[in-house]
Formats: C-alpha cells, structure tokens, sequence
C-alpha cells in the first residue's frame, strides 16, 4: 500500500491523484491530492467505477516532490470496512468522520442508507 496512482472515475468527471492507503473487496481507499496539490482526506472508491488508473501515476515523480518540497504530512488512515460500499459507509459512521459521497442518483446500493 501507498502506491502514487491517478484515477479517472464514472462517477466525477476528470481524474484524481491519491496514494493507494487500504484496499478491500469492493472499494479501495485513496489519500487525495486537491487542486492546490495539498493531501485533503480521503476518497473511498469502488472498483466497478474506475474507468481508468495510472499506477503509478504519471505525476508521481511531480508529486513526490512537492510532498518532499513543503513538507506534507501524510494523515492517519481511519480503520475502515471496504468489503462493500455499504459497509465502508456504516465505517465511517461508526467512526463519526466527515465524509461526502459522490454517487449517482440511481445507484441502488444507496436507496436505502
């Protein structure tokens, strides 16, 4: 774990950059990189909604650098159950962490959380 990858997903347009910090059955976690190139939390992805991945990124050596350069610390993974959307979600609950979900309306793994 920690490889740099960059993945373009169905369900948000463009791609994102994030080290690869936990992977499960269903979902995967990323440590994400935001547009200022600073790390901001974590995405937790299903494989079914990559469409693409770099691995590793083609940024890496980029990236690595401007962690090195500013002296980016790397955040605590949260513990988390990734057998499934579902119970990565009833995780982050458990936990009381902030998350945002980025899905599509008809997914119906989500009509009834």
């Amino acid at each position: 774990m920690g490889q740099l990858v960059r993945i373009h997903h169905a369900v948000d347009p463009g791609c994102v950059d994030g080290y690869v910090v936990e992977a499960g059955t269903e979902c995967f976690l990323l440590e994400v990189f935001d547009e200022t190139i600073r790390l901001n939390g974590f995405s937790c992805l299903r494989y079914a909604d990559v469409d693409e991945s770099e691995c590793p990124s083609t940024r890496e050596a980029f990236l690595e650098k401007v962690v090195r350069l500013r002296g980016l610390q790397r955040a605590p993974v949260p513990v988390l159950d990734l057998t499934s959307l579902r119970s990565a979600i009833e995780s982050v609950r458990k936990l009381g962490l902030l998350v945002s979900l980025h899905a599509s309306f008809n997914d119906p793994v989500l009509d009834d959380l």
